[in-house]
């Protein structure tokens, strides 16, 4: 497979995501919008590591599977919607990292602004607590036009220009959150 295919690129992601220890065993997701069509790539409820090319499907905004084979989580439809809302979103990491994690535990809290890694997110994060009802609404609408928003209890979202720089934002993130 080409490098340079979004597929490889996603699955390369997570493993790297996983390697530096963003991985929390109980899923997150990285997706890429299907460039000029109103879809995206992502992978299904798998641990970071397990994920290759050929496990990464294109799903419509609908959340159907119009490439590939995927079991996935509902936690999709936040994708959909932020892809919806902010045409400069081509790429989303959804992660429960550990320090991300213990930060999202404290209600309104972000990333303070304590180390160079931190200056990424300065004035550009927001929080989010679930209410339960159409969470891929109001989770996207909590994003907002940032990029990083932080999810009490549950962890982060990364919206960010390619895919690469959502990963590298995403280990950023949980630098600074620790």
């Amino acid at each position: 497979m080409n490098t340079d295919d979004i597929r490889f690129k996603i699955a390369a992601s997570r493993r790297i995501l996983y390697r530096e220890g963003c991985d929390s065993n109980v899923g997150g997701h990285v997706s890429a919008r299907a460039q000029g069509e109103d879809a995206f790539w992502s992978t299904g409820f798998e641990y970071f590591d397990q994920t290759t090319p050929e496990r990464v499907a294109k799903l419509n905004f609908s959340l159907e599977v119009l490439e590939g084979e995927l079991s996935f989580s509902p936690a999709l439809n936040f994708h959909a919607r932020i892809y919806e809302l902010r045409p400069d979103v081509n790429a989303i990491v959804h992660l429960h990292s550990h320090y991300l994690s213990v930060l999202s535990s404290v209600e309104g809290r972000t990333i303070g602004m304590y180390n160079v890694g931190a200056v990424l997110f300065h004035d550009d994060q927001s929080t989010y607590f679930d209410d339960g009802h159409k969470a891929h609404v109001s989770v996207a609408d909590a994003l907002g036009a940032n990029r990083l928003c932080i999810m009490k209890n549950h962890g982060g979202i990364i919206a960010s220009q390619t895919i690469e720089s959502a990963a590298i934002e995403a280990l950023m993130a949980e630098q600074a959150a620790r």
